[in-house]
């Protein structure tokens, strides 16, 4: 599976991440699961450790929620397009255009 998974309130249908055991809008406790395919980077931050520069960034993700995520590919910034491709943790690559998963070209 492509994307990452978040949960949806099968109450009232706010999708959140991370999972909880209770819905944030709500309050009820059953949910269902949808993927988060792609988002835009609202928040960017840079660093260098070890020599290895990393980017993790605030995105809002095409189903709702906004969540941290590593950026991997060129070098992004806010307002960027990313396609997530992790489901353990939110990894996300940028690409152009409206086609999620298209990987920028250098």
């Amino acid at each position: 599976m492509t994307g990452l998974p978040l949960n949806r309130c099968t109450g009232c249908g706010h999708a959140q991440f991370p999972p909880g055991l209770l819905c944030a809008a709500c309050h009820g406790a059953e949910f269902d699961t949808v993927t988060a395919s792609a988002g835009t980077i609202v928040t960017l931050t840079s660093w260098t450790t070890s020599g290895q520069a990393l980017q993790f960034a605030e995105v809002e993700t095409d189903v709702g929620p906004t969540v941290v995520a590593l950026i991997a590919g060129e070098e992004a910034t806010p307002g960027a397009n990313v396609a997530f491709s992790s489901t353990t943790w939110p990894m996300a690559h940028t690409h152009t255009g409206d086609e999620p998963g298209k990987e920028t070209e250098s």
